[in-house]
């Protein structure tokens, strides 16, 4: 019922250039620079492990990925990078080229930078590894680039400045290492903050020119950058970073009950030479790897309590989704395919229904979210919102998508945007046929308890909010206590 957010990413950059014997290939790395307090906060360092010898060239070409560069005027789009990183002896800093390739403009106008070919945008300089969070300690690239010159048709760009992307860490030797740089879609990029080693806070800023004067911009790849290290060396980042809550499998699969609610009580898990998967017996129908149901034997109560007083109770819920595959620097996604509410009755005492569905059921659309931790502490929470949001509402990390839409006798209902809980246990296995872990949502008055999770949807306030037949929307509390079992024996890691 949620999704989510492992490591901090290592950004490395956007596309890079080197020639090599036949041809050129594209490299690139975003370097970032800084003048340094005095030293009161140790700085990571990237090195090669015993036995390999510097430098260190890391590198990838991604020829299919999706990349924009964007400010609230308009946006540079291409198609393709290629990606090089080069480290010296002990450091944490290095150099890069950049090469964006098929870029155009909104014109649908190829770009080029200088003496470069048509669609090709190379951009150089240098990066550091630096501290984007202090409380939770998190690493990343800050890229201060060399300003850019380049054409789209007859209209002058210019880009200049520097950007921070997420980095993958931990101090286990490795041969690779993966980054997101993301944005709002209009100039805003995810990450603004780095620290240097005074433990101040410095804030990055990438500008673009396109000819009405200097715009902040951000640098957006659409999917994760992965860079492997050459000649098979191995490396490491020194420097702690605390990494975000995680699901990790730790045996196979298992047998394990569903919930009141479900054409299907019961669910089978079979092992063969693929994943898990979920079959419901007197059915055909299945779920997916790592998939799970979500429930409670008995009374499981579930009250929606708007600020102004208007509440609904429902004696029942279920429901059944998967967990997505990890992605390095992002929360661990969830997906929450069916959530239904049993015999849900509004304070006047008649039966609220979901167009369409059977009487006194809620059932909301496919949702998704993420697993962080709650501000403050080293708990975790989950984090669920509709499946519909928008990608502008995603990029701008908003909460405007129909949560759930519902009739009661006298009162249409409508509920939008995202729910946040607590999950437990941490660091400890979840096995057996009752074997689960238990989702607690908690409420005072209409203001949940928890609206924001570090690491997830950038870390804002969310939490529902409802409009009775079509007046302004207000805030709505969810008090909930339900069990979440994974068809993996898992545990959460934090």
């Amino acid at each position: 019922m949620f999704e989510h957010h492992r490591r901090a990413a290592c950004v490395v950059g956007l596309v890079v250039r080197a020639a090599w014997a036949s041809g050129v290939v594209a490299f690139v790395l975003f370097v970032l620079g800084g003048a340094w307090a005095s030293p009161a906060l140790a700085l990571p360092d990237l090195s090669v492990v015993l036995g390999g010898s510097d430098p260190l060239h890391l590198s990838v070409t991604m020829l299919t990925a999706k990349t924009k560069f964007s400010n609230p005027v308009e946006t540079l789009k291409g198609e393709g990078l290629l990606l090089l990183l080069s480290s010296g002896e002990l450091s944490a800093s290095g150099t890069f080229d950049l090469l964006f390739t098929k870029v155009k403009n909104e014109k649908s106008e190829a770009c080029q930078s200088t003496g470069d070919a048509s669609g090709e945008v190379l951009t150089s300089g240098s990066f550091d590894i630096v501290y984007t969070s202090l409380s939770p300690l998190r690493l990343g690239l800050l890229y201060l680039l060399t300003t850019v010159e380049a054409k789209c048709g007859s209209a002058k760009v210019t880009i200049e400045g520097d950007a921070i992307s997420s980095l993958s860490a931990g101090e286990e030797e490795k041969t690779s290492v993966g980054g997101v740089l993301k944005g709002n879609g209009e100039g805003k990029p995810s990450i603004k903050t780095f620290y240097n080693n005074g433990g101040t806070a410095v804030t990055a800023k990438l500008t673009v020119n396109f000819g009405t004067g200097k715009k902040e911009a951000a640098v957006e790849i659409e999917e994760e950058v992965k860079v492997e290290a050459q000649s098979g060396k191995m490396f490491e980042i020194t420097g702690e970073e605390a990494a975000l809550p995680e699901f990790s499998s730790f045996a196979r699969c298992r047998e394990m009950r569903g919930y009141a609610g479900f054409p299907e009580k019961v669910w089978r898990w079979t092992e063969g030479p693929a994943p898990c998967k979920a079959q419901s017996l007197g059915s055909t129908g299945g779920f997916a790897e790592s998939a799970f149901v979500t429930g409670k034997e008995g009374a499981a109560e579930a009250v929606f309590t708007a600020a102004g007083g208007f509440s609904v109770k429902c004696t029942g819920d279920a429901g059944a989704g998967e967990l997505a595959p990890a992605i390095v620097n992002e929360p661990k996604e969830v997906k929450l395919f069916r959530w239904l509410f049993t015999n849900c009755v509004e304070s006047l005492g008649g039966k609220c229904t979901t167009s369409g569905g059977t009487a006194g059921v809620i059932s909301p659309g496919s949702l998704w979210g993420a697993i962080g931790y709650i501000p403050g502490t080293r708990e975790v929470g989950a984090d669920v919102s509709p499946e519909a949001r928008t990608a502008v509402e995603v990029n701008r990390n908003e909460f405007n998508a129909i949560f759930v839409e519902f009739s009661c006798p006298a009162t249409s209902v409508k509920i939008r945007g995202g729910l946040n809980g607590q999950v437990t246990p941490l660091n400890s296995g979840i096995a057996g046929v009752t074997g689960h872990f238990t989702l607690t949502y908690t409420q005072t008055a209409g203001s949940q308890t928890i609206t924001r999770l570090e690491g997830v949807e950038g870390g804002v306030q969310n939490q529902l909010e409802i409009s009775l037949n079509g007046a302004a929307y207000e805030k709505l509390g969810v008090s909930l206590k339900e069990e979440l079992i994974p068809v993996e024996n898992e545990e959460i890691r934090a």
